[in-house]
């Protein structure tokens, strides 16, 4: 792992195999412009020195700071992953969709 540059989060894929991915690749409130982690994903808090998963849920404890009249259409921008975690990212999101298929297809 090392710090990101931008973000001063642990970010990179450890000697085990475990992926920690920054605020960088995280999602952006499109109305107030605040960056949350990327939901499905581990991130590793250098303050605590645990490993923390983000659930896929993440993005509903957000509480916008925007007036209501300028929260109009889709709220959340996706941002790109970083390069240091973006395979785990594309399989995680992969596997998630094959399982929901799955659970429709019962």
């Amino acid at each position: 792992l090392h710090v990101c540059d931008a973000c001063g989060e642990a970010r990179g894929t450890t000697p085990k195999g475990q992926v920690s991915a920054c605020f960088c690749s995280g999602d952006e409130c499109t109305w107030c412009g605040t960056v949350i982690r990327r939901p499905i994903t581990d991130y590793y808090d250098h303050r605590s020195g645990e490993w923390i998963h983000v659930p896929y849920f993440n993005e509903l404890t957000h509480r916008c700071e925007a007036p209501p009249e300028l929260r109009v259409g889709r709220q959340w921008r996706a941002r790109p992953p970083d390069p240091d975690v973006r395979t785990y990212q594309e399989a995680m999101t992969e596997l998630a969709w094959s399982l929901l298929e799955d659970r429709a297809g019962d």
